[in-house]
């Protein structure tokens, strides 16, 4: 069975991620320092994960308004973040549960997330926004704190910012 159709994993992490968009969307970028802009250009070319099907709806619809806090990232937070360099997730699987090829370079929508899997990754979500992992094919963020010695290093990301968007 695939990692992002397990049910353990897939439905708390969409259900933290509907509440966490909601709960950022009353952010305001105008008063903080620590948010940038999103282009709705940018936010409609990044390749979306599973664990961002509800947002990706919302996207398709309008993509305007949101903007990027680099602040410190929560479970269920939304992030766009880069490919760095590929590892053992090289394809990730999208709203739709279709596979994407991942490149080095590619930006991505995941969900920050926990992750205890002993035949794959156990991993926590970082304090802040440094360099972590894809340690779900579905589309979980995390900084790896153990893996199994029969696989391969994670698939490393450097998270760009998270993605929110005010009333």
């Amino acid at each position: 069975m695939p990692v992002s159709a397990s049910p353990t994993l897939a439905a708390p992490v969409a259900s933290q991620v509907a509440a966490t968009v909601s709960s950022a969307m009353n952010e305001d970028a105008a008063t903080d320092p620590s948010v940038s802009e999103l282009s709705p250009a940018r936010l409609r070319a990044a390749k979306k994960a599973y664990t961002t099907r509800f947002l990706a709806q919302r996207l398709a619809v309008n993509a305007g308004g949101y903007h990027l806090r680099h602040s410190a990232p929560q479970p269920g937070d939304v992030v766009l973040a880069r490919i760095v360099e590929i590892g053992h997730h090289t394809k990730l699987e999208g709203p739709q549960s279709r596979r994407q090829a991942l490149f080095v370079g590619d930006e991505i929508l995941v969900a920050y997330g926990n992750r205890y899997a002993p035949d794959q990754f156990l991993a926590e979500v970082p304090a802040d926004l440094r360099r972590c992992q894809l340690v779900a094919a579905g589309g979980l963020a995390g900084l790896v704190t153990e893996s199994h010695a029969k696989i391969r290093a994670a698939t490393e990301i450097q998270p760009l910012g998270r993605v929110a968007k005010p009333l």
